[in-house]
């Protein structure tokens, strides 16, 4: 038996690396921008594919009490009231470096629910922001245990602070928001059907 070379440990080594990575580059979200007509700030939306059926994406999504069990920034998310496709949430957050806590009722409405698709556009009624406005798409994917998670996310403060600061932070919460929704879906989804 010949004993492989150290360049060829090499070889295999660097391979598996990019096929690692390569597969963390596939889980990461899709975040893109666009202008907002009149400002230089942007609206910024992150996609990915979670891995688990759409019924279970879906009710996750939906339940905005939760989200501070698993979004790292929420403080408090409560509901306040429920009318027919409209949902009012009292969101109190913390910004990224040290900047501050935002509170804002928030409305979101379910725009578009069927078997394969659901649609949330949410806006700020009242707050410490000037405005925030969200809109939400789950839809279900080609495979069974595959659905599609895509969340865009504009937000004018009422305090002056540099274009760049808000357009960074909103950046951040974005893929934070999808990246941990998806991380915490597929562990409920793991748990509760191995």
């Amino acid at each position: 038996m010949r004993t492989p070379s150290i360049a060829a440990l090499l070889v295999s080594a660097i391979l598996m690396a990019s096929a690692a990575n390569a597969q963390d580059s596939e889980r990461a979200p899709r975040v893109s921008e666009r202008p907002v007509v009149g400002t230089t700030l942007r609206v910024v939306e992150a996609v990915t594919v979670v891995r688990a059926p759409f019924a279970s994406v879906a009710r996750e999504v939906l339940d905005y009490a939760r989200y501070p069990d698993f979004m790292r920034r929420f403080r408090s998310a409560r509901v306040v009231r429920r009318e027919r496709a409209h949902t009012d949430v009292y969101f109190q957050l913390e910004l990224p470096r040290a900047m501050g806590v935002v509170w804002f009722l928030h409305r979101m409405t379910v725009i578009r629910r069927g078997a394969d698709a659901l649609e949330i556009r949410g806006e700020a009624l009242s707050g410490n922001l000037g405005s925030v406005e969200t809109r939400v798409i789950v839809e279900r994917g080609t495979a069974a245990d595959a659905t599609r998670l895509s969340f865009s996310l504009f937000g004018a403060p009422v305090l002056p602070v540099l274009p760049a600061t808000v357009n960074s932070t909103l950046r951040e919460a974005v893929v934070g928001a999808v990246t941990l929704l998806k991380q915490h879906i597929e562990t409920q989804v793991a748990v509760h059907h191995p």
